[in-house]
């Protein structure tokens, strides 16, 4: 693929590693693959109880997190779709090449990776302030001792899971941050405008709805 805002994000390359239809892939990894089965090895080796592990598994809360992971892949794709359905270049006086300076940054690799570590540092810390504390057990469970394979493999899989959420999660936050901060900077650009007489919104429409379905993707996530 190649550089810009164009590209893919690191979240949507994960995805269509896949090689399914998009919302597929996002269903597939958000609420079945890194959530079900999560909550499955967690639940049953914690308690080796099956119709305890079936009411945790489908509990009205854990779902609403698979639910939002699965959400969280696509919004960010979305998000920059409408950013490329927009068109923004023709308004730039140097088109695509402007165009790219002021968007590029959606599909930055590093500054996605960072953000993406931080979540994940970020979620580890809150979900195990206990176990730093010293006051009570941790969320992942690396005991070697006799019967606790299946625990081990749970911690394993659970930390995996956290890593691939918290992509997720991170870029709907990046992609929205940095749209949003291209926006502004192509307000402050020497536009090309259709004039009044022709249109009211001096050709500017398209970037007020792409406004409002990045406002919309995003509080619909944090909502």
């Amino acid at each position: 693929m190649s550089s810009g805002p164009r590209s893919a994000t690191l979240a949507e390359r994960f995805i269509l590693a896949f090689r399914l239809p998009y919302v597929l892939g996002c269903v597939l990894v958000g609420v079945v693959l890194f959530g079900i089965v999560d909550a499955v090895l967690q639940a049953y080796s914690a308690t080796s109880n099956v119709d305890r592990t079936f009411a945790y598994v489908f509990a009205p809360p854990n779902v609403a997190v698979y639910l939002l992971v699965a959400y969280s892949f696509y919004a960010s794709r979305y998000m920059r779709e409408r950013l490329e359905q927009v068109g923004l270049a023709p308004f730039l006086p140097d088109g695509e090449a402007g165009y790219a300076r002021i968007f590029g940054s959606v599909s930055a690799k590093r500054p996605q990776v960072v953000t993406w570590a931080l979540f994940l540092v970020t979620l580890l810390l809150a979900t195990n302030a206990s176990a730093f504390s010293g006051a009570g057990p941790g969320t992942f469970v690396f005991n070697a001792g006799p019967g606790s394979a299946l625990e081990f493999i749970s911690g394993i899989y659970s930390l995996v899971s956290y890593a691939v959420a918290t992509l997720g999660l991170s870029s709907v936050l990046w992609t929205y941050s940095t749209i949003s901060r291209g926006i502004h900077r192509f307000g402050g650009a020497p536009l090309t405008l259709r004039p009044y007489f022709e249109d009211a919104f001096l050709g500017l429409k398209p970037v007020g709805s792409l406004a409002l379905s990045l406002a919309s993707a995003y509080f619909g996530f944090i909502g």
